[in-house]
């Protein structure tokens, strides 16, 4: 096998129960282009037995403790060999077919560095709770308001990219997706929008986000962070004020808001594979 195009890193920690789900969503994907890195940070459960069943399939993985889930990307995405990368967490899965449509898409456009698709979000049992279109703006707007436009793993990005913005902050457990967002738009990295939904979150007790999304309301260690992010990058009370707003009002401009309901309507309290049998 030659190089792989894309390297998918997985991070885990006593999500055993999930773990193996996650790889297979991998595993099964039409694209045979890849390679698979599994992180797992000295979990105590049976992930260690889920990576060794599948470790045929894994061109390198670890279990040991680490300084937390930035550390863990840095980690894995230092193994990578792939052009482009991505990375799926534990308790998640990539959609079917999201790997082809990434590079099909890149075949069209050999000059993106960024690529964002959909989130559909789901219960333990896979079934659809609401989806969440990406939002379909032109890179000035993006510049003007905030790049975090994009949820964390439906993301697909150039290795030569990460690396030039120096990887993950391993000081950030929360917000490092939305730290690195910030940073590619820094160094003029555009994100592109793919009308694909590409990575399905799980909304489960033991997530360490769900809170938010359930709540509408964040934990103070992600208030927190969130605003150690909005100090680094918008230094007047006007940027801090856009950085909070700006997100909302391209997502009602662009009619991300009516997609995403007119989604959610459709594929609402159906198992996830409905909306990879249907996507458009």
């Amino acid at each position: 096998m030659g190089k792989p195009f894309f390297s998918i890193v997985i991070v885990n920690f006593n999500h055993g129960r999930f773990l193996e789900s996650a790889i297979q969503s991998i595993l099964k994907q039409s694209c045979k282009k890849f390679e698979l890195i599994v992180v797992d940070g000295g979990s105590s459960d049976n992930s260690v037995e889920v990576i060794k069943k599948y470790s045929a399939h894994i061109s390198w993985w670890c279990s040991e403790k680490d300084k937390g889930q930035s550390d863990a990307f840095n980690k894995g995405f230092s193994h990578a060999k792939g052009k482009f990368g991505c990375w799926v967490n534990a308790d998640d899965i990539l959609m079917p077919g999201a790997l082809e449509s990434v590079e099909n898409f890149l075949k069209k456009h050999p000059y993106a560095e960024w690529i964002g698709g959909s989130t559909v979000f789901v219960n333990a049992k896979m079934d659809v709770l609401w989806c969440s279109r990406c939002i379909r703006t032109t890179s000035n707007l993006l510049k003007q308001f905030s790049p975090v436009c994009v949820n964390g793993p439906s993301s697909f990005f150039s290795l030569l990219a990460l690396n030039r913005v120096g990887g993950f902050d391993i000081s950030l457990h929360f917000v490092m997706d939305i730290d690195l967002w910030r940073r590619f738009g820094q160094a003029g990295i555009t994100l592109f929008h793919l009308k694909k939904y590409l990575w399905v979150f799980r909304i489960h007790e033991e997530s360490k986000t769900a809170h938010r999304f359930i709540t509408h309301s964040a934990s103070a260690d992600f208030q927190r962070e969130r605003e150690i992010i909005q100090n680094k990058f918008a230094r007047t009370r006007f940027l801090i004020m856009l950085d909070q707003y700006g997100t909302r009002i391209i997502r009602l401009l662009s009619f991300t808001y009516l997609w995403s309901y007119i989604d959610t309507q459709r594929f609402k309290g159906k198992n996830i594979r409905n909306v990879s049998e249907k996507q458009n």
